[in-house]
Formats: C-alpha cells, sequence, structure tokens
C-alpha cells in the first residue's frame, strides 16, 4: 500500500491525488493542509502506520515541502522499528521513551534499552513520557516511572517530550526535583492552563 501525504493533516493519509491542492482532499480549506513553505512534523509516531493503517514506513511518499520528523517511540513492542527510519526518504530523528499509559511495564529491561537507544545519533529526546491520570495504573508506578525517565533526561542532556493529562501540578512538582530550570522540554499533550 502506498500512502501519499498531502501535508500535516490527518485526513491527508488517505489522499491519493498528487495535485495541488489535491481534488480528493478532505481539507481543502484547512490552512494548514497545503504548505507552501517547509515545515518539521516536531511529533509523530511513524512505528504505528503499519498497526493503525497497514502501512509500512518505506511506502511513504511525503510533499515537496515536508522536511522531515521527530518519530516518538513511547511503546516498548514498537522499539526496534527505530531501525526503520533509515530506509525512509525524508529526514528523521527519533525520541525514545515509555508512554504514561505503559508504565506498568517500566522494568530494568525497558530502562536499559531506552538509555541504549538514546544514545544513538538521531535520539533527539527521552519521551514521550509524564503522567496521565486518566488511564487505569497505580500513581504511585505512574510517578515512579516518570521520574526514572526524568533522571534519564537529566543525565544525558537530553530534552524530555512530556504527556501529561490530568496531571500537570504533579508532574510540573516533580520535573523541577529531577531536572535543571534549564531543562528543555517538549510540552506535547497538555490539559490544563497556562497558569
Amino acid at each position: 500500500m502506498e500512502v501519499y501525504v498531502q501535508g500535516i493533516c490527518h485526513s491527508h493519509l488517505y489522499c491519493d491525488d498528487e495535485q495541488e491542492p489535491p481534488e480528493t482532499c478532505r481539507g481543502k480549506n484547512c490552512k494548514f493542509a497545503h504548505l507552501k513553505e517547509l515545515y518539521f512534523d516536531s511529533h509523530c509516531h511513524l512505528d504505528l502506520l503499519n498497526r493503525d493503517y497497514h502501512c509500512h514506513i518505506d511506502s511513504i511518499n511525503m510533499p515537496k515541502y515536508f522536511g522531515g520528523c521527530i518519530s516518538n517511540f513511547c511503546f516498548p513492542i514498537n522499539y526496534n522499528q527505530w531501525q526503520n527510519l533509515q530506509s525512509v526518504k525524508f529526514k528523521t530523528h527519533f525520541t525514545i521513551g515509555l508512554h504514561p499509559k505503559c508504565a506498568h511495564l517500566f522494568d530494568i529491561n525497558t530502562r536499559l534499552k531506552i538509555e541504549d537507544m538514546a544514545t544513538n545519533k538521531d535520539c533527539v529526546a527521552i519521551g514521550e513520557c509524564g503522567l496521565d491520570y486518566t488511564k487505569k495504573c497505580a500513581v504511585a508506578i505512574k510517578k515512579k516511572t516518570f521520574k526514572d525517565q526524568l533522571k534519564i533526561a537529566n543525565r544525558l542532556d537530553k530534552p524530555i517530550v512530556l504527556h501529561l493529562r490530568d496531571s500537570c501540578m504533579d508532574a510540573f512538582h516533580i520535573a523541577k526535583e529531577y531536572l535543571p530550570a534549564s531543562h528543555k522540554i517538549h510540552l506535547h499533550c497538555f490539559t490544563s492552563t497556562i497558569k
């Protein structure tokens, strides 16, 4: 299966018309769908394409203004797929971590795998990690997993990609304890206010 991505719009995964703008595009009026300047996707999950869309990463064709992406590997079952990034036709980097909904899976092997992959030159951050109180798992386990990943990010001086759902104040207090104030953060999922 070949997928032609026309823009940053999710519905464009199904767009197979290479015209600009494509006649089959569901988002013709979307201000983000047909960019005419180089753009870079700072958070995507290329590892989920095969699972969710039955599409292999090698079959993706991107629009000419697509500069590249950072693919997040945060589900242990998909960690080994990062090697597929070497064969794509566009510039890629990756992050490695454990999604908060998988906090119960954090063990010594997962920690070692994250630490090992994080030393790769193409790994640009730790995460997506954080706290998600909407998912069933003991809060103590979630907090320990989050703290362990913050320690890794701090030790390796890697930015952290945060997923915070219904947990922002707890997460920020923990982050302040484990990271210096100057540590770089990509706030990916955030369900609170700026205050």
